[in-house]
């Protein structure tokens, strides 16, 4: 296998407002946009700094058509993704987008686990026109969480698919925190919820500082800002608020 395979490689919101994104996102997280020649769509490209964070797209009308809501979603690399994308519907995941080239740029498919957490299998054909990031940089996404209701059932499902194997495991009132490594390096938590409504991927980005104002902002984006599309964390890098080591590996 690669040495990407099963890791994240990017991430992409898939909004029904492009505006209040650019505008929220950039009032958040300090992220600026710019446009990006992607074929067949329009597509625009968070930034810290010079360097892509992330991605912004329109969430496309037959997605909505089928009840999809707005949401960050992970791409995840994989060697063949016909083959992973086989393998998810052997093991009872949904695969919403089938195997799908972007002209010579990559191979792509938009699929869920069983418990219906929503993340993108990919393969880059050409890895110059690959869009890089600085995974654990300020400004960048650090963490990636699963949040789901069955954490033996999910851990199964990514095992089989990805490889990922378990690092280590601690029960707590609220569930279970279940962290998951991939070729030695930790990738993700799972935290488990009997009271959850939609198992999916949240990613968090590191930062230097937020103002309590940004907190406030933040802890009422799903009630109110996007109408539940996101599960972004942002995390400051301060003496009152340190970062796991872990936090920052990738």
């Amino acid at each position: 296998m690669g040495d990407s395979h099963g890791r994240f490689v990017w991430y992409e919101l898939m909004t029904t407002d492009l505006e209040a994104a650019n505008a929220f996102y950039g009032e958040v997280v300090g992220w600026r946009t710019r446009g990006s020649s992607m074929p067949g769509s329009r597509y625009t490209l968070f930034t810290a700094g010079d360097v892509s964070a992330a991605g912004l797209i329109d969430l496309p009308q037959d997605a909505q058509m089928h009840g999809a809501a707005p949401q960050w979603v992970g791409y995840v690399s994989v060697d063949d993704v016909d083959a992973a994308a086989h393998h998810v519907k052997e093991l009872d995941g949904t695969v919403y987008v089938p195997p799908t080239d972007i002209a010579d740029v990559s191979r792509f498919s938009v699929v869920a686990d069983p418990q219906m957490a929503t993340f993108i299998l990919v393969k880059w054909r050409d890895a110059g026109r690959q869009l890089l990031i600085q995974s654990g940089a300020l400004g960048h996404v650090g963490w990636h969480e699963l949040l789901t209701i069955d954490w033996e059932r999910a851990f199964a499902f990514y095992r089989e698919i990805f490889g990922w194997q378990k690092a280590a495991a601690d029960a707590g009132p609220t569930g279970t925190y279940l962290q998951f490594s991939a070729g030695g390096r930790q990738l993700a938590v799972c935290s488990t919820s009997r009271r959850l409504h939609r198992p999916r991927f949240g990613f968090t980005t590191l930062m230097s500082q937020i103002s309590v104002r940004h907190w406030t902002v933040l802890e009422r984006d799903e009630a109110k800002y996007l109408r539940g599309q996101t599960t972004y964390q942002a995390v400051a890098g301060s003496p009152a608020v340190p970062i796991p080591k872990a936090l920052c590996s990738h």
